[in-house]
């Protein structure tokens, strides 16, 4: 789907309003209500809830919130910052509380705030995504008292006082810094950057059933790949399918001390669909390999590196993956550089073949790569390709640049992985977590992709749905492991969960 601006979201409001038809209060109860019942999982009734509101829409989301907790036997203390207007919505929420617990709520007009301990859980609905601009005044006294405070603070919508909007905030800015933010239906494009993760903590976007006939330009070429869209995007099997309909992948990979990562990409690579798969290896590995993974075949070097390919071999085959331990010795640069130079097939490049790119390129080899080639690089490897860039807005337009020019497909691995296609498309990913920042998690990823390309996926649908099943497979793994503790080799064992889950649309056993 298309990223919004913040302003487009309002419209998808209206629009909902309309259309639905639903009034703008009942649209705030639900939002309410969504909040509510993931607070109301995530903590017991023994917390104290502290619930900080403007005087805005995002100040009502706040009340009705603090209403629903109440009435579900939460402790609820209610705060106001007096803003220089109250929207309608607000009074009516702020008339519900008082009637329902028979007491004003307790109005901020100077620095006197209310004590906050650790124990406590505070509730930031200040301002929503209308705020542009820097908060000042007493705004600024409370923002910076709660973020001084040792309390976990959960934001309604977005953070106080960030513009959803743009990636750099400006210096200086008092800005709200939550522990988690509940965003309402979308992310918010702010949201996917690094820059901005100490003001949104963990985000959970969270459905409020906006209707769904809503039409937008959105963000010029940028999208956002979610379940709905990995779903689109799967390629269902047919009945009398056998293997050679979904291809031979051959995978280039391993170095002497770097077997694993050859072993774990080929195994990806299988878990992902491919009919066959033939790992070029190392001299010496192929007992080891046909233990590990004995649906693979072997085409074994004469070398501990690799040094040559068998150009017969390649022709059968649909696609070519390279690069993960593959080291960067001088024989298997040359090796590798004729490879770029002969290749007919779709390429997904990553690791140590990335790096003999670069380092070509820095010695003035004019190397061409094919056209819709896939580059796996994270962040370093990109800027030894692309060139250094001072942060995130400018790394996105070198991206966005280098994919065109070179007419290539870059996955530039991350938190909100970013795909960038060759018509300068981007794609940001919705799936992940901190337990992909492990050594053998990007040797997987190669291997989906490679995998997704020789069963027939396009090179770009390879790319995005090989991005998101990687980061679905780690989101579940956490749900039954400590995201410390979980391996690549984890991440290949839940693969088939995570490809039965965008599987099932339009399925009647879902």
């Amino acid at each position: 789907m298309k990223l919004l601006h913040t302003g487009e979201i309002q419209q998808w409001d209206q629009f909902t309003i309309k259309n639905e038809p639903i009034t703008s209060l009942e649209l705030m109860e639900r939002a309410a209500a969504t909040c509510s019942h993931w607070l109301m999982q995530h903590y017991t009734d023994q917390v104290r809830f502290l619930i900080f509101c403007g005087t805005g829409n995002n100040g009502g989301d706040g009340l009705a919130i603090a209403r629903h907790l109440d009435k579900a036997r939460y402790r609820v203390e209610v705060f106001v910052i007096e803003g220089k207007q109250r929207s309608h919505d607000f009074k009516h929420e702020l008339r519900s509380w008082e009637m329902q617990l028979g007491q004003k709520v307790n109005l901020l007009k100077g620095n006197d705030f209310p004590e906050i301990t650790k124990d406590d859980i505070v509730v930031d609905a200040l301002y929503g995504t209308g705020f542009k601009g820097v908060l000042s005044g007493v705004a600024v006294q409370l923002v910076n008292y709660l973020n001084q405070s040792a309390a976990q603070v959960i934001s309604v919508d977005v953070p106080s006082g960030l513009n959803c909007d743009v990636i750099k905030q400006p210096d200086g800015a008092a800005i709200v810094c939550a522990s988690a933010t509940l965003t309402f239906q979308v992310p918010k494009y702010a949201f996917l950057f690094p820059e901005n993760g100490n003001y949104t903590g963990f985000v959970h976007v969270l459905s409020i059933g906006l209707h769904p006939a809503f039409k937008t330009d959105g963000i010029p070429h940028t999208f956002y790949t979610d379940l709905n869209a990995a779903q689109l995007l799967h390629r269902p099997r047919k009945k009398f399918s056998h293997k050679g309909n979904f291809g031979h992948a051959w995978l280039i990979a391993g170095s002497k001390g770097k077997i694993g990562a050859a072993l774990l990409a080929a195994r990806a690579c299988l878990r992902s669909g491919t009919g066959l798969l033939t790992a070029h290896i190392p001299s010496g590995t192929s007992s080891l390999f046909h233990q590990v993974v004995p649906e693979a075949m072997t085409e074994e070097e004469n070398s501990d590196c690799f040094t040559v390919f068998n150009e017969k071999n390649m022709i059968s085959c649909t696609a070519i993956g390279a690069g993960p331990g593959l080291g960067t010795q001088e024989v298997t640069q040359k090796a590798l550089l004729k490879l770029l130079q002969t290749a007919t097939q779709p390429l997904v490049l990553d690791a140590d073949a990335l790096n003999i790119i670069a380092g070509a390129w820095a010695t003035g080899d004019a190397v061409k790569l094919p056209e819709g080639t896939i580059l796996t690089p994270h962040p370093k490897e990109f800027e030894r390709l692309a060139g250094v860039s001072s942060g995130s807005e400018e790394r996105i337009k070198l991206l966005r640049k280098f994919a065109t020019s070179h007419k290539v497909i870059v996955v530039l691995k991350g938190a909100n992985t970013v795909v960038a296609d060759t018509e300068g498309n981007i794609y940001f990913n919705a799936s992940g977590n901190a337990s992909l920042a492990k050594g053998g998690s990007g040797d997987v990823l190669c291997g989906i992709i490679l995998g997704l390309i020789a069963s027939g996926y396009p090179p770009v649908h390879a790319a995005l749905v090989g991005v998101f099943v990687h980061g679905l497979a780690a989101d579940l793994c956490i749900e039954h492991m400590g995201v410390e503790t979980v391996l690549a080799s984890d991440i290949i064992e839940t693969l088939p969960k995570a490809f039965r889950l965008i599987s099932l649309r339009n399925r009647k056993d879902s």
